[in-house]
């Protein structure tokens, strides 16, 4: 059983090295004492060899990759529990190695728990109750793969793909091989969200070698609370219930339908909730991001992403702080153009060309969000969580026209969209018809081959002003968002997510059923 020692380096870098979990007696012993030792801390058995170099108190200067703590918890969650006995003896045991005295928080020391790697998990044989200890801790600690392999760009030209990951295995594969093509990907990390846990995606994910790699779980999906709110209560109200029918047979939520006289569906609920929270984890929770000032992508697992996005993003980051401050970057072609659009585009090259224009939805994959968006879409949380919409992108474009400070999003728009979307076969909006006339093999043949027509990396972007019209006058929500659980878990999920309270979001609807 392996388990990871996560260290904390120069400049807040994180460095993870394998240790077992269970270690022989000390090849050497040495206590703390004035200059940094090199340090045979523990002999594991039987091959691995863990050597620390342990920095003085002194706050003498350190070679690049030394220790700046001198503690970490060597804890595998599945066998030592630090509350018990056999937990604080080894905790004990590994502390007198150390030289140390006290606890860690008395001597300034960061603690740095540990978490069993995803590799090695089975979840196939754990409880719902031990999945979500797991999850939580997992989510915490923020275990981030190649970090001691590449540079992290966290300037204002830093990326961040923030990937929403369901249950579409062959999507993701081809989203992931299309990644590791794209030059310059090795300094953006990568966020793998997940609504479902499953040991293959997880496993696959584990592997990439390209790019720093950050994996973390929707802490409320539909697989940790199949029979319970935020999943489908035994008496919630079906789909297509009738509003008298609903009444009379009792159930949850009987009074309240939505806009269409439906009731709610927890997996079409699930997306946006886990959008929302996605969003906020990149933007406020992950540690080696609190000092970044570029840009979050977000991006479905069923996305094909062009070799010189990173390009075009870098490119147009200095486009937006010179040109349009307040814009957000889409990816995808447009779906929609003036008909004077191609009057003002003249014959200016697509791969070159960028639209300055209003957003509207039908491009909502490849959209790319700063702090100063995040903070506003925050700042509109209940206006966003309170439209009877399931679609996070329709409730985003209604946000930004009713509560954003300019009443719209100003995006900059390629021409040549860099990040297409290959769910068509699959997505959540197929129905069968459709998905029994297409592979995936077939849309990313047809994706390549328009790619061959063009001429990428571009060595400057033109950017084309559009009439920053308004395009809400006609839009009637979807529904399928009308639950006022749903709206109490969204807003939460706004602002805080570590105290949510299932049982007090069940009884808006019913005070007599428990959860």
């Amino acid at each position: 059983m392996r388990s990871w020692l996560f260290l904390t380096a120069g400049a807040g870098r994180q460095v993870a090295r394998p240790m077992l979990a269970k270690f022989c007696a000390p090849k050497q012993k040495q206590l703390l004492r004035g200059a940094s030792l090199s340090l045979d801390l523990l002999e594991p058995c039987p091959v691995e060899s863990a050597r620390l170099k342990l920095a003085n108190s002194s706050g003498s200067s350190v070679e690049e990759g030394s220790v700046l703590n001198t503690y970490s918890r060597l804890l595998d969650p599945r066998q030592i529990s630090s509350s018990s006995p056999n937990g604080e003896r080894e905790e004990r045991y590994i502390r007198k190695m150390l030289g140390l005295q006290g606890g860690p928080e008395a001597l300034g020391e960061r603690v740095m728990p540990t978490v069993t790697p995803l590799v090695d998990m089975s979840f196939s044989s754990m409880s719902l109750h031990d999945i979500k200890r797991y999850i939580a801790r997992y989510n915490e600690i923020q275990p981030v793969q190649n970090a001691d392999k590449f540079v992290f760009d966290n300037s204002n030209t830093g990326i961040v793909f923030v990937i929403q990951v369901h249950t579409r295995y062959e999507e993701l594969q081809l989203l992931v091989n299309t990644l590791e093509k794209v030059k310059g990907i090795h300094t953006c990390l990568l966020l793998f969200s997940h609504d479902v846990i499953n040991e293959t995606f997880n496993q696959y994910i584990s592997k990439i070698t390209f790019a720093p790699v950050l994996q973390i779980f929707f802490p409320f999906s539909t697989q940790l609370y199949p029979h319970v709110f935020p999943g489908t209560h035994p008496n919630d109200c079906s789909r297509d219930d009738t509003l008298t029918a609903a009444q009379v047979k009792g159930c949850n939520n009987a009074n309240y339908p939505d806009g269409h006289g439906h009731y709610r569906e927890s997996q079409v609920t699930q997306m946006k909730h886990h959008w929302i929270w996605m969003l906020r984890f990149a933007f406020e929770n992950v540690r080696m991001l609190r000092q970044f000032k570029g840009v979050v992508v977000q991006l479905d697992d069923d996305c094909y992403v062009v070799e010189d996005t990173v390009h075009v993003l870098r490119k147009s980051a200095v486009l937006m702080s010179r040109d349009c401050p307040d814009c957000i970057v889409v990816l995808a072609t447009p779906f929609w153009l003036p008909p004077e659009a191609h009057l003002l585009g003249g014959n200016r090259k697509r791969s070159a060309t960028m639209w300055k224009k209003a957003w509207r939805t039908g491009s909502c994959v490849g959209l790319s969000f700063s702090s100063y968006i995040w903070q506003q879409l925050r700042g509109c949380a209940t206006t966003f969580c309170r439209v009877d919409d399931y679609n996070w992108d329709w409730s985003l474009l209604h946000t930004a026209h009713t509560c954003f400070e300019n009443r719209f999003l100003k995006v900059l728009q390629p021409q040549l969209g860099r990040v297409h979307h290959t769910g068509v076969c699959r997505g959540t909006h197929v129905v069968n018809q459709e998905a029994t006339t297409c592979t995936l093999k077939q849309v990313q043949q047809k994706i390549e081959a328009s790619l061959r027509m063009e001429e990428l990396f571009p060595e400057n972007i033109t950017v084309v002003d559009l009439p920053l019209e308004k395009t809400l006058d006609r839009y009637t929500p979807w529904g399928g968002w009308s639950d006022p659980r749903d709206l109490a878990l969204c807003e939460k999920l706004f602002h805080d997510d570590s105290h949510v309270d299932l049982l007090q979001i069940h009884s808006l609807v019913t005070a007599n059923n428990t959860v």
